[in-house]
């Protein structure tokens, strides 16, 4: 199913590796021009509007919400957002090692660009509460608005 949405997207299936679609397998693995690729194609689909729209937005609704809620973008990006959370077995905590976001940047008047970004490195961020040795179902998620502790760099 994934290699047919891939071959019609278009997206070289050699820039994606994916061990069974889920996410979050340390083996995922997908080039930033995939992850560009991707949401251009489904521009094109019939349920685009409903595809963007049912995203998260900046400023608006979903994880977006508490984020530029008075800038000129609110309400004009619709993106996914991802983390790659790991146990930090050292100071019995969960910690950030790299955030993401996808998805649509509203241009008007009916045009959209797609973009991606990711920042590695994200040391320090961690939720005090969560046991990193219980499934990740079963972990407390950090708050979107939670800061990093003070003198903690977000990139090495």
């Amino acid at each position: 199913m994934l290699a047919g949405f891939l071959d019609r997207a278009g997206v070289d299936r050699r820039q994606a590796q994916l061990m069974d679609g889920r996410g979050g397998n340390p083996a995922d693995r997908v080039t930033p021009r995939a992850l560009v690729e991707m949401p251009a194609y489904r521009q094109h689909a019939p349920d685009a509007r409903l595809f963007r729209e049912a995203l998260p937005i900046l400023g608006v609704d979903g994880l977006l919400a508490e984020s530029c809620r008075s800038c000129p973008a609110r309400g004009k990006v619709f993106a996914k957002t991802g983390a790659a959370v790991g146990g930090d077995a050292l100071n019995d905590r969960l910690a950030v090692g790299a955030v993401t976001i996808a998805g649509y940047l509203d241009k008007g008047g009916g045009r959209y660009d797609t973009f991606y970004t990711f920042q590695a490195g994200v040391n320090g961020a961690s939720t005090q509460t969560a046991d990193p040795r219980r499934p990740p179902h079963h972990r407390q998620r950090p708050r979107p608005d939670r800061r990093l502790p003070p003198g903690i760099p977000l990139t090495r």
